[in-house]
């Protein structure tokens, strides 16, 4: 057997047949029932055709073991072509540069006699360095994991310092892939807004850029965008929801006088067209 389809209940083989159009032929009729396909291969050229066809036709589809589900990433990547790159999500620069720093060192001062250290004993207290030294947001090494994609692979990675989003997350290709993204990434800004306040500041890849700003534009959650080409994308999502706006006001207040047209129309009475 060079290759076995699965979709729920139902079950598609090879039967000798190592055409690639027989398998995308089986692949589309088991789609049709909207069910995620599942790909028993031993074959990477099998393998690969399943995860090209499937991308291009926006199925979904799996294999048997996590090996084989990175070769499909790679191979989907590949096909949208889409930057999908993961991203960090921290503290903004201002937030940043109020983080604790270690004591400068003191400058060389007389010695005192002992007589001069006993009076000032009582008084004397050892200055809280640990205070002084420890970050807002320590960092933690290993990371918490406390996202996974349906697949088990880790989609956010706690650091403490900064929330990351993994690339693999951010591959979609299916509309349930990119509704699980979006899911993803909005749990990744909201635990960051609670964590580091506002803005947050967001670094990454055009994809994770792209889809943190819609997410937060919607809420109205400011950003700290790290790259020129972020700071673009905000401010056009910005204008774009003012402009949306405006829109809905302008609307909103021209539905009374027209309903009054419309009455004093019905009425025969005047109406200024």
């Amino acid at each position: 057997m060079l290759w076995k389809l699965k979709a729920g209940e139902v079950e598609r083989e090879d039967g000798g047949n190592r055409n690639k159009t027989f398998l995308f032929g089986q692949m589309d009729e088991l789609a049709k029932g909207g069910v995620p396909l599942v790909i028993e291969t031993e074959s990477d050229k099998a393998l690969d055709a399943a995860a090209e066809y499937a991308a291009e036709k926006g199925y979904d589809l799996a294999a048997t073991t996590p090996e084989q589900n990175l070769r499909i990433l790679e191979k989907q990547k590949q096909v949208t072509r889409e930057d999908v790159d993961g991203g960090e999500l921290g503290p903004s620069v201002q937030q940043q540069q109020r983080e604790p720093v270690a004591p400068a060192k003191k400058k060389d001062e007389p010695e005192k006699s002992t007589a001069e250290i006993l009076k000032d004993w009582p008084t004397l207290k050892p200055e809280p360095l640990d205070k002084q030294t420890k970050p807002l947001f320590p960092h933690k090494d290993p990371p918490d994991i406390p996202v996974r994609t349906k697949r088990g692979y880790p989609a956010i990675k706690d650091h403490g310092d900064k929330i990351r989003v993994t690339r693999i997350a951010m591959l979609a290709v299916t509309p349930p892939q990119k509704r699980d993204r979006d899911e993803i990434l909005k749990a990744a800004l909201v635990q960051a807004r609670g964590r580091y306040g506002e803005p947050v500041r967001v670094s990454g890849g055009k994809a994770f850029e792209a889809g943190i700003v819609r997410l937060a534009v919607e809420q109205g959650m400011p950003l700290e965008m790290a790259s020129e080409r972020g700071k673009k994308l905000y401010q056009e999502a910005l204008l774009a929801k003012e402009k949306q706006k405006q829109v809905s006001l302008g609307e909103a207040g021209s539905l009374g006088p027209a309903k009054q047209r419309q009455k004093e129309k019905e009425r025969g009475g005047p109406s200024i067209a």
